[in-house]
């Protein structure tokens, strides 16, 4: 048996736009047709890490610790969120769900409409670079650089399967 690990490249693409991160604390908005450059997102302090894009918005995430939810075809800022300690490393943006990792080790739940933050789940032990989750049945997924992978309950916070891989030995099995 073979495991395969699936992590998002870190850009988006909604229709005929598309959403690079950048290094330099911009978000670009390319028209995928023309390729030319369709708006410009300011905003960060550090770079962008990840985007995430729902229903004519993009949620930027960056190394200066916040998010930044944008409205597409105005390019207004519609909302910030801060609470990480630390630098954030990916994002899932679902519904009026938006799921945050960072370099504190945590993963945030946010409400895009409101910009609570509704939850703060804790487990990791490095930072979490990939997320992916499903609203409808409130699971998520998480990766971390304490090579482990997390299976949560959204509904209770606490991840019901642990997975902790030591890299040598994975190859070995998965080869």
């Amino acid at each position: 048996m073979r495991i395969f690990f699936y992590f998002r490249p870190p850009w988006s693409v909604v229709t005929s736009l598309f959403f690079p991160s950048s290094k330099d604390a911009v978000v670009r908005v390319w028209d995928r047709k023309t390729l030319q450059l369709h708006r410009t997102l300011r905003g960060h302090e550090g770079p962008v890490n990840a985007v995430g894009l729902q229903s004519g918005k993009v949620v930027s995430a960056s190394g200066d610790g916040k998010m930044i939810l944008w409205d597409i075809d105005s390019g207004e800022r519609l909302r910030t969120f801060e609470g990480h300690d630390r630098g954030l490393a990916c994002i899932e943006f679902k519904d009026d769900l938006i799921v945050s990792g960072s370099n504190d080790c945590k993963i945030k739940l946010w409400s895009a409409s409101t910009g609570d933050c509704l939850r703060t789940l804790v487990g990791h032990e490095a930072l979490v670079r990939a997320l992916s989750f499903d609203p409808r049945s409130g699971r998520l997924v998480s990766a971390s650089y304490d090579k482990s992978v997390k299976l949560w309950d959204l509904g209770s916070g606490k991840p019901f399967i642990s997975l902790v891989f030591w890299f040598p030995l994975l190859m070995q099995w998965l080869l």
